[in-house]
């Protein structure tokens, strides 16, 4: 018995590894901006990225706590 299967809106991406094919899947999706909240709170790492915006100079704690953007 042979079987016939019809596809529609498939879509092939070509990617080297997972990294490639995520950054490719979320450029075709109109970039981060696109991402749910809830995507963004899962996947970013917002300490690194607090982390680095200190050591890159953007930003600096303040005795008290708060920190000052220069």
């Amino acid at each position: 018995m042979k079987h016939h299967f019809q596809v529609e809106n498939l879509t092939i991406i070509k990617a080297e590894d997972e990294d490639d094919l995520a950054n490719e899947v979320i450029s075709r999706r109109g970039g981060v901006g696109q991402l749910s909240n809830e995507d963004i709170n899962y996947y970013f790492d917002f300490k690194k990225y607090g982390h680095d915006l200190i050591l890159g100079g953007d930003f600096t704690k303040l005795p008290h706590g708060d920190y000052v953007g220069l």
